[in-house]
């Protein structure tokens, strides 16, 4: 049965086209499309409903071994009221989820694993606990807005006097708009941005004020479409896309997020060997849009698949990260077969240059 978060009626007062993501009713987009939300998040403030996201506690004396063991962030070198981007890995080193990983303090931790993983991360985690009691899933207790743009911090500070300062920490509790929230300063976009956690009840009064007080911010409600094609332009990975359990971190070009002093991880073992695969970003020097799937070649030789692809609104181009043979020479050209075309590419840095080239 797909679920609705707790902001669902609002999606449909404000006209949201309404798609099931992964069993979560969600808008794709509003009326006025992906590229006019994609551009306000760039240049203004955008508003996203991520409620769907799965947040595990781990708390007691238990949970320092637990979070050792589960994911691949060295809980022990994090410093308490930061956030940290890690893994949760199969024996094979392959990735269960990718997640963000709060420290309130070394008896209590935060995971924020995807919306679409959260009862098969569940399930891996209670089968591999030693003392499941550690252990409390609240994934339906919290809900999840996300304001990304530039102008987001003169938007939240209408709600606050308490922001996170620093990129990747949070405050545990303040008030917004009256009600009891944790903020924290992430993002998904490429933008700077802030998350704010609260009960779901306090959903709806926290959003609706977001949008009356953003008014002269120029704010825009924003779908999944936008948040995929930002997303993708500042180069961050996607599960089932860059990453799955077929795909190490290791393969995916994510190796700077394990940490060399942290080896008690299920998968660590695995993570010691040399990839086989790396993630490159690339760029069409024709039109077209390379689409997930599509053939690389170099050389007439297949060497890869596009893993994530879309038209680039702030670029005007087609741009793809893909996963290719550890081999490729990035000094060569490159070609992405487009409906039995070859179409030539060229490999770009990561992240996209989308604030040089007009973004």
């Amino acid at each position: 049965m797909t679920k609705n978060t707790p902001l669902y009626h609002l999606h449909k007062k404000y006209n949201g086209k309404m798609v099931d993501f992964f069993g979560f009713n969600l808008p794709i987009q509003y009326e006025k499309g992906i590229l006019y939300e994609h551009n306000q998040v760039r240049e203004a403030v955008g508003l996203f409903d991520v409620s769907h996201m799965g947040e595990f506690f781990f708390e007691g004396d238990q949970a320092e071994e637990a979070m050792l063991k589960l994911i691949t962030v060295d809980i022990k070198k994090q410093r308490i009221n930061t956030v940290r981007y890690g893994f949760m890995c199969n024996h094979q080193g392959k990735t269960v989820d990718d997640c963000l990983v709060y420290k309130f303090d070394d008896k209590k931790y935060m995971v924020v694993v995807n919306g679409a993983n959260i009862e098969k991360d569940k399930a891996w985690v209670l089968e591999n606990l030693k003392d499941p009691s550690c252990f409390t899933d609240r994934s339906d207790d919290i809900a999840l807005i996300a304001i990304q743009g530039p102008h987001s911090t003169l938007l939240c500070a209408q709600a606050t006097s308490s922001l996170p300062e620093k990129y990747y920490t949070f405050i545990e509790k303040t008030s917004f708009f009256g009600c009891e929230v944790m903020i924290s300063k992430t993002g998904y976009t490429g933008e700077l941005g802030y998350e704010v956690y609260c009960r779901p009840d306090d959903a709806t009064t926290i959003f609706e004020s977001l949008l009356e007080h953003g008014q002269e911010l120029n704010v825009t409600l924003c779908g999944l479409g936008a948040r995929d094609t930002l997303r993708l332009e500042a180069g961050m990975p996607l599960y089932g896309h860059e990453l799955s359990e077929m795909i190490s971190p290791v393969d995916s070009s994510l190796s700077m997020f394990l940490s060399k002093d942290h080896t008690d991880y299920i998968g660590s073992s695995a993570h010691q060997t040399s990839p086989t695969t790396k993630r490159i970003g690339l760029q069409l020097l024709e039109k077209g849009v390379p689409r997930e799937g599509y053939t690389i070649l170099q050389h007439d030789q297949e060497i890869g698949k596009v893993s994530s692809g879309t038209f680039s609104p702030s670029m005007n181009v087609g741009i793809a990260m893909a996963l290719v043979d550890v081999t490729l020479n990035e000094h060569e050209p490159i070609e992405v077969m487009i409906r039995n075309k070859k179409v030539q590419a060229k490999i770009v840095p990561l992240p996209f240059a989308y604030k040089k080239q007009g973004g």
